[in-house]
């Protein structure tokens, strides 16, 4: 049905409807004439009528209209506005007459149901165009072009020649849209506005009015908005753009209908407002009982909401507001109808000034526009709101990544930190409250330098984005860096107000680019080749290596020929299965190792050829030499065992097998303490290597079968091995052992005799040296006795005996030398010696012998070499040899033969000093028997004495002080012999020691000035006797003796003698107790005490100095030399005492 007769027919039913209408207002009108006047039939009867006013206007009954308003207006506040009788009683008879004319009008209206309807009939021209826009412009290219436009939204064109005429036609006949150029146009402030009529200005979004102007500025944008314009663009303006803004495009709404609800108590009315919306192609909802009108809203979740005013029992606003209560529905547009002129204010009064609404009459075209903008504005919205809200959800997600991944934070203008994320704490150290205020310093690491930062600023203060790579220091001070971007965001002036740097975690990067680099590096540098292979084995790289054997881009790698071979599959398999193939393979005269890696992400493989021909060639080697070394242990005589820290053996070759008879594989994993049950196992860890390899071990070794032998177990850990390991060498020492025993059984026995030798030579030294004092004592007496001297044949005959007594004593002294050198009993004393001095000694010494035997001897100038020369020697051995050898030289000269003595410097760090003779010289044949004991060399009977054992001392003293003795003769032409001697390094002059003959004392000529006591205590009465007369010599001594010990201690006590002479082998007690006792007493504390003793040997020496013996006097004396020295020690005593008698009788303190 067309919509034109839709109306006609519900014009026809409410105009039918009027007489039961009308009937229920008289009704309602007795009930409101009652005493107390009914109010709620009042209120009944003013929402009845004032519901016949809109709808008669809405079916163009305009007198009908306006007695239904006029009554409408008499009963509208309630009965209530009329408290008076009087003035009641005169509304109700208004009201009475206003009844009256409305059912005169409702029988009219009946009658005249089939005139048309006038305020239709300008919307039904333009029905077939749907849409209109009138454009004023003189722009003709303009006006065609937004004609075209226009077109393609199924909308027209009408030109207004100038503007008043567009004044008229907007106001009389309003278009959807409205073009107004204003170019050219004389527009002042009497230029009146564009106004529409009545209806059309009823809704808050009126049509567009798009204004055009070649200038933009403030003053033209404010006469557009003062003539009406809605849009103002900047001529000549883009026609596609005007005609969206002009004709919008309606939603396809057949897809998704608008959806309305119609609240209102007249079903006639609801029924025109639902024709119309369906004929604009939206679904519409009556709702008649308002009640009912939140089932209604959830029954069709309505996009619009149309409400009446007025109805019974409830008005619109009072749904308004139940309806923005509701949260479901608070952006749900409303559309008030009402005839009441002043609808807006009412509206504003009850907060909802901003909703639409329409006055009654309604047209259709505007009730549609209204409703079609709400609509799509609510749908707009709702749209743009979801589109935020994902906008939004994919920034916050963005976000979340970006909090995820990237370090971000944000600073004020001067950079003090305002916001930073979890990322940044965390990577920093920083807690948010540490960080908040801060600013960026926090985090220096001292690796950039001050302008660093400097063109940092700079950049971003000038408000552009800054990229670079920092490096940060966490709060715990270790080191992070950073890829970071700062993006300043600028204010209104171009100025930053704000930076935000976006920084991502780079430490993981840069260690691998500095891998990668070192990678390169590593390649580049590295002796092996290193190649990259696409699937076509033809190579991409190559580093140096390979390309010294000639392998470059483009050219077949040479390793992967061999792959299929050996079963590995085609180069294409290994890349596309990522496999790891290891392979060796040769080229040229080298072996390589070769490892190929496949990479399918890139088609390609890595290859990796290590050349290993030297250590194939060294494996080789040493599988050679681990054959030859499991040979040599295997056929080893020596038993080998390998046993773990626990003591299990792991290795037991033949020769162990045969020590312990049994086999290895008996043994293998077995304790060695089965075996060695005193072996140090289990072994403690760490072993100390040094100590276990200095330690061998002699303990009982267990055969198999019980027998047990003495063994010695070397013990050795194996290095590098792991666990740790050790290798014992097993040895039976049973026989050696026994041989030891044997050797110090022997040695026992040789050093009984050894010892019983020194006690014999000891012995026979004393024996020897007891008859020898007499005799040369006597024999010196007799020669120097000024009372009763010789005659010429005695004293010759005594010179003889004296002559024969020195002899026999020289050569009981080399004997006893000899002896006490090959027992290795001989002490030495090694010093610098100053050798010109030594030397010049000895040929004073030797010059007496030379002149008696008339022989020359060198003057001094021949020790001109030798004088500042100091050499390592034991001075007194020393000069013995040196005496020796300018002794034989004299002896076995010629008469009137000389003898020749000089030094020569070494190379060698050695002084050779050499002395010649003139003598018959030493035949060839007996050259080797020269240094052999007791050897004279045929010179026993040649008148020349000597005893064979000179030469055999001087060669063991020299090499016992580190030199050399040696000769060079020729028969017949004399003899060379030479000693050398190591040198001093340092020139320094060394103290000198003079001749002493006796031990401990210094001869001295000075005698006593008064007469001493003497006592001698002596067993033999020849040697006292010998004493006797000696010290009858000094008429100032008084010689007491003693023969033993206690008597000599009793005669001490008693006698308090000045100085001692004690023998030492004493019968009974001996000198030692003697001298203890003596030294026990205060009173021989001080005196001189002397051994007088035929005990010459070292250790005898050493004990009497040790003892405390002032001095040690060796038998057979020197008669003039004892008397010499006990003179010096009785005149020191003398001194001491005189001293000390001075102390005391000055005073003074001792």
């Amino acid at each position: 049905m067309r919509f034109e007769e839709r109306y006609h027919a519900l014009r026809q039913k409410f105009a039918r409807s009027l007489p039961d209408r009308l009937q229920e207002l008289t009704d309602l009108r007795q009930r409101m004439a009652s005493a107390q006047g009914d109010a709620a039939a009042w209120d009944l009867f003013f929402t009845s009528s004032h519901g016949l006013i809109g709808a008669a206007a809405t079916f163009s009954f305009p007198d009908f209209t306006e007695r239904a308003r006029s009554l409408a207006n008499v009963t509208q506040g309630g009965v209530k506005r009329y408290a008076e009788p009087e003035a009641l009683a005169s509304a109700l008879s208004v009201i009475d007459e206003h009844l009256s004319n409305l059912d005169q009008l409702a029988r009219e209206a009946i009658s005249a149901l089939r005139d048309p309807m006038p305020h239709l009939a300008q919307e039904e021209r333009h029905r077939g165009a749907e849409r209109r826009v009138v454009a004023l412009t003189q722009d003709e290219v303009l006006r065609e072009r937004l004609r075209q436009e226009l077109a393609r939204r199924n909308a027209v064109v009408e030109s207004a020649p100038d503007y008043p005429a567009l004044h008229r036609m907007v106001e009389s006949d309003p278009p959807d849209g409205v073009l107004l150029d204003m170019r050219g146009l004389a527009i002042t402030a009497q230029t009146p506005a564009l106004t529409f009529s009545a209806n059309y200005q009823q809704r808050q979004t009126p049509s567009p009015v798009a204004a055009l102007h070649e200038e933009d500025g403030l003053t033209h944008r404010l006469a557009a908005v003062r003539l009406g314009s809605t849009h103002f663009f900047r001529a000549p303006g883009e026609p596609a753009r005007l005609a969206r803004i002009l004709a919008p495009l309606p939603r396809n709404i057949e897809d998704d209908p608008y959806r309305v609800l119609l609240v209102d108590d007249s079903p006639v009315l609801t029924e025109f407002y639902q024709s119309i919306l369906e004929q604009a192609g939206m679904q519409a909802h009556i709702l008649n009982d308002p009640s009912q009108l939140l089932e209604a809203l959830d029954a069709h979740a309505p996009e619009l909401v149309v409400l009446d005013l007025y109805m019974p029992g409830i008005n619109g606003i009072e749904l308004g507001w139940v309806i923005r209560q509701n949260d479901r529905f608070a952006d749900l547009p409303l559309l008030f109808l009402s005839g009441e002129k002043n609808l807006g204010r009412r509206l504003s009064d009850r907060n909802l000034a901003h909703e639409d609404y329409l006055i009654k009459p309604v047209s259709p075209a505007a009730f549609t526009r209204v409703v079609l903008s709400r609509i799509k504005q609510r749908r707009d919205s709702r749209r743009k709101l979801e589109h935020m809200r994902s906008a939004l959800r994919e920034l916050e997600h963005l976000q979340h990544a970006l909090n995820e991944h990237a370090i971000v934070s944000v600073t004020d203008p001067s950079g003090r930190i305002t916001y930073a994320n979890e990322k940044f704490c965390e990577t920093s150290g920083y807690t948010m409250a540490e960080l908040i205020g801060q600013d960026h310093r926090i985090l220096k690491s001292g690796e950039h330098p001050p302008e660093y930062y400097a063109r940092m600023w700079e950049t971003i203060s000038n408000g552009q984005v800054w990229h670079g790579e920092v490096k940060n220091r966490r709060k715990d001070g270790s080191f992070y860096w950073v890829s970071a971007s700062i993006v300043p965001l600028l204010n209104d002036q171009g100025e930053p107000w704000e930076y935000i740097s976006i920084r991502t975690d780079i430490t993981q990067q840069r260690m691998y680019r500095a891998r990668a680099h070192s990678m390169a590096l590593f390649a580049e540098k590295h002796p092996s080749p290193m190649l990259r292979v696409d699937c076509h084995n033809l190579i991409l790289d190559a580093n140096p290596a390979a390309e010294a054997l000639g392998m470059g881009q483009n050219q077949a790698c040479p390793f992967t020929a061999r792959l299929a071979e050996r079963g590995m599959g085609s180069l294409l398999e290994c890349v596309l299965s990522n496999r790891r193939p290891q392979f060796e393979t040769t080229l040229g005269d080298r072996r390589y190792n070769v490892v190929l890696q496949g990479v399918s992400a890139l088609s390609v493989a890595h290859i990796y050829a290590e050349d290993i021909t030297d250590r194939v060639r060294a494996e080789e080697t040493l599988r050679e030499r681990e054959a030859r070394i499991s040979a040599i242990v295997e056929h080893s005589n020596e038993g080998m065992v390998v046993v773990d820290a626990q003591g299990a053996i792991t290795l037991f070759n033949r020769a162990a097998e045969t020590l312990f008879g049994c086999d290895a594989e008996q043994m293998m994993g077995r304790a060695i303490t089965d075996l060695l049950p005193q072996s140090p196992f289990p072994m403690a860890l760490p072993v100390d290597v040094e100590r276990l390899e200095q330690n061998r071990l002699e303990l009982s070794g267990v055969r198999i079968d019980g027998g047990e032998f003495e063994a010695r177990l070397s013990l050795s850990m194996i290095p590098l091995s792991e666990p740790a390991m050790f290798v014992g060498i097993v040895q039976d020492i049973s026989a050696r052992k026994q041989f030891e025993r044997n050797l110090t059984a022997a040695k026992e026995a040789a050093e009984r005799a050894s010892q019983a030798k020194s006690r014999f030579l000891s012995s026979m030294s004393h024996e020897l040296r007891t008859p020898m004092n007499a005799v040369l004592g006597f024999s010196q007496l007799l020669l120097s006795d000024p009372v009763e001297p010789l005659s010429a044949g005695q004293a010759d005959s005594v010179q003889e005996i004296l002559s024969a007594g020195n002899h026999l004593l020289e050569l009981i002294n080399e004997v006893l030398d000899l002896a006490r050198i090959e027992s290795g009993r001989i002490e030495l004393k090694i010093e610098r010696t100053r050798l010109g001095l030594l030397l010049q000694e000895c040929l004073t010494l030797m010059s007496a012998q030379a002149a008696e035997r008339g022989v020359l001897m060198p003057d001094e100038s021949a020790l001109n070499d030798c004088a500042p020369v100091f050499c390592l020697a034991d001075r007194k051995r020393l000069k013995q040899v040196a005496l020796n050898l300018l002794s034989n030289a004299i002896k076995y000269n010629i008469p009137g033969g000389e003898v020749m003595l000089g030094c020569d410097m070494r190379e060698d760090g050695f002084v050779r000093v050499w002395v010649r003779d003139t003598g018959r010289g030493i035949p060839a044949h007996k050259a080797q028997e020269v240094f052999e004991p007791f050897n004279r060399l045929g010179a026993d009977h040649s008148g020349v004495e000597g005893s064979g054992i000179g030469l055999a001392i001087c060669r063991r003293l020299m090499e016992e002080m580190g030199g050399a003795i040696g000769f060079e003769s020729e028969a017949g032409k004399g003899a060379l012999f030479w000693i050398d001697i190591p040198l001093s390094g340092d020139a320094a002059q060394s103290s000198e020691e003079g001749g002493a003959e006796m031990c401990g004392v210094e001869p001295d000529s000075a005698q006593p000035a008064h007469a001493a006591l003497v006592l001698y205590v002596e067993d033999d009465p020849i040697n006292r006797k010998l004493m006797e007369r000696a010290a009858a010599r000094r008429p100032a001594w008084r010689l007491i003796t003693a023969p033993d010990a206690e008597s000599g201690l009793a005669m001490a006590k008693q006698e308090r003698p000045h100085l001692c002479l004690l023998d030492i082998n004493l019968p009974g007690k001996d000198g030692f107790y003697l001298l203890e006792a003596l030294r026990a007493d205060r009173r021989f504390r001080t005196i001189p005490i002397y051994a007088v003793t035929a005990s010459a040997m070292p250790e005898d020496v050493a004990r009497g100095r040790a003892a405390g013996f002032d001095g040690y006097i060796t038998k057979p004396l020197q008669l003039e030399s004892l008397l010499r020295v006990l003179d010096a020690a009785l005149e020191r005593r003398e001194n001491a005492l005189k001293g000390f008698s001075g102390l005391t009788e000055t005073g003074g303190r001792g």
